[in-house]
């Protein structure tokens, strides 16, 4: 999983990429629960998206999740 995410930052920055709509990979198969999901994209997200706008979208009932992640996961910062 770290690896597709480092894959699509290394795509994004070729392409100087700075706002994206992403949806996590292995999301819409339920392949990833989301909070895993997202914790794996804030490990890789800090270290490469420096600035960088992105708004993360799955389905209505996951969205709640990411969302609780992401923000526990900024106020450690």
């Amino acid at each position: 999983y770290r690896a597709a995410l480092e894959r699509i930052f290394e795509t994004l920055e070729r392409a100087r990429v700075h706002t994206v709509v992403l949806a996590l990979p292995g999301r819409s198969t339920n392949r990833i629960e989301p909070d895993r999901a997202a914790e794996l994209f804030w490990a890789v997200a800090r270290e490469r998206a420096r600035g960088d706008d992105i708004v993360l979208v799955d389905a209505p009932e996951s969205q709640k999740t990411l969302a609780t992640v992401l923000d526990r996961q900024r106020k450690r910062i």
